[in-house]
């Protein structure tokens, strides 16, 4: 590991979590969600037990350890945090004093140290924000692969190359201009004075990644003046993941953000599209999208494609904490996702997916949910309208099958 990169996150770490805010709100990561890791990894069976192990490389200021562990105590599931910046894990630490969890084990140190820790090996995985900030990633992907159960799963998040342009386009700016300066606090001043100087058209100015400037220094220091930070583009995780590693993508989170027709709709050049691989169908949407600053995918070491035709399916609407299916009636006209937690996606509601949804409880299989659907729309309506409705909520993680329930409410 660089230590450069060790320095940086020791003055800031990022990123800026209060603990005392602990005692408010648990900050929801969907990479730690019971339900989630279930339906992804595991083809939606119960990861609640006691023999569940988990690591979170690189924790930083904690988020996704504090939510799993959060979701996972009293089952006697633990979780593993390691992480290089002391001032970050203590971050990390106090969050877990304060909600009083007891299912985490702290390591400060290199995560390219983990196999000689004798920590044994892993059911899932979270890496998030931070293979892309190391010296070697294929190498730090496969220590984290040398970690893990032959069955077991990868959460990783990674830094999206097109919709990151404007960033990099200050980041070499502030090369320049900070190529004779020492002093941190200048280095961020100078960006601060950059930013501030940009015309209204400059590509900065209609980025999306401008709304990290709320964080303040933390947030400046991260984005602007990182010392090691490389982006990928769909292609480049393929042949990262796959070629390199040889490892498996599983699962695209918010797949839909990925994919053609969300954009396009000439349907013979969708048509055209459909017969291309899937990494060119993916790298596809990701250019005409344009703005996806960040990749969030699924890795394992075996292929895995689950059948959730005999599946619970379960509705998960991320923005709506607690909706229930009997809340969505007539007087419900859209469903809202929210791409990387930005971009408002409305799913435009109808009567016909209205009966679907109230037919969705958690306990029925799709053909049971199906059968009952059929009773007021007909057969072929029924399965028509799941067919389409379906794919829209997949495509935004809004439906998931999983045994299990989530402990955090």
């Amino acid at each position: 590991m660089l230590e450069s990169v060790k320095n940086q996150y020791e003055d800031f770490p990022y990123p800026y979590r209060d603990p005392e805010n602990e005692k408010k709100r648990l900050r929801r990561v969907a990479f730690a969600t019971p339900r989630f890791i279930s339906h992804c990894c595991f083809g939606g069976e119960n990861i609640l037990h006691k023999d569940f192990r988990a690591l979170d490389a690189g924790c930083g200021t904690g988020d996704a350890t504090v939510h799993l562990a959060e979701e996972l105590k009293g089952v006697g599931a633990t979780v593993t945090a390691i992480d290089f910046s002391q001032a970050s894990l203590d971050i990390t630490k106090k969050r877990c004093e304060v909600r009083g969890l007891t299912n985490v084990n702290f390591i400060c140190g290199d995560l390219m140290n983990l196999p000689e820790m004798n920590r044994g090996k892993f059911d899932y995985i979270v890496a998030s924000g931070v293979l892309h900030h190391l010296e070697n990633p294929v190498e730090g992907l496969n220590v984290l692969k040398s970690m893990l159960k032959d069955d077991g799963c990868i959460a990783i998040m990674v830094y999206g190359k097109y919709g990151r342009t404007a960033l990099y386009m200050t980041q070499e700016l502030m090369r320049i201009i900070n190529q004779n300066v020492t002093d941190i606090k200048q280095k961020i001043e100078n960006t601060k004075s950059v930013i501030a100087s940009y015309p209204p058209y400059h590509w900065n100015k209609m980025s999306l990644l401008n709304d990290e400037m709320q964080m303040g220094n933390i947030g400046i220091y991260d984005m602007y003046l990182h010392s090691q930070d490389r982006p990928y583009s769909v292609k480049e995780l393929f042949n990262w993941v796959e070629k390199d590693c040889g490892m498996h993508i599983i699962h695209f989170v918010s797949r839909a953000k990925y994919d053609a027709s969300s954009y396009m709709a000439n349907k013979d050049l969708l048509k055209h599209i459909k017969t291309l691989s899937e990494k060119d169908q993916l790298s596809i949407g990701e250019l005409l999208n344009g703005q996806i600053f960040k990749h969030s995918i699924i890795v394992s070491k075996i292929p895995k494609n689950f059948d959730y035709l005999n599946k619970d399916p379960h509705l998960y609407i991320p923005d709506v904490p607690g909706l229930a299916t009997s809340n969505i009636n007539e007087k419900t006209a859209t469903i809202q996702f929210k791409q990387d937690g930005r971009t408002g996606v409305k799913i435009r509601m109808t009567p016909e997916r209205i009966v679907l949804l109230n037919h969705i409880n958690g306990e029925r299989t799709i053909k049971e949910i199906l059968d009952e659907a059929a009773k007021t729309l007909g057969v072929v309506k029924a399965e028509d309208e799941w067919k389409k409705f379906a794919k829209v909520l997949f495509g935004w993680d809004g439906l998931t099958f999983a045994k299990v329930e989530q402990a955090v409410q």
